[in-house]
């Protein structure tokens, strides 16, 4: 049991570590190419939610179908 939990603990980690990446390089991407307009979309609110849905997004890819 507690190997099963090590190998799902460590691929979500891994899903969300990726997650995270991609999410940096688009606000960095907003950041550059729209720079005014992006102020109201990159929120400490939107940030959050954001983050979260990455989160239950990469637990969900883990579960097996």
């Amino acid at each position: 049991m507690l190997l099963q939990i090590y190998q799902y603990t460590r691929v979500v980690t891994a899903y969300e570590s990726v997650y995270t990446l991609v999410l940096m390089a688009f606000d960095r991407y907003l950041a550059i190419v729209h720079p005014i307009r992006s102020i109201s979309w990159r929120t400490a609110r939107k940030t959050a939610v954001v983050v979260a849905v990455t989160w239950v997004n990469s637990h969900n890819d883990v579960i097996p179908s």
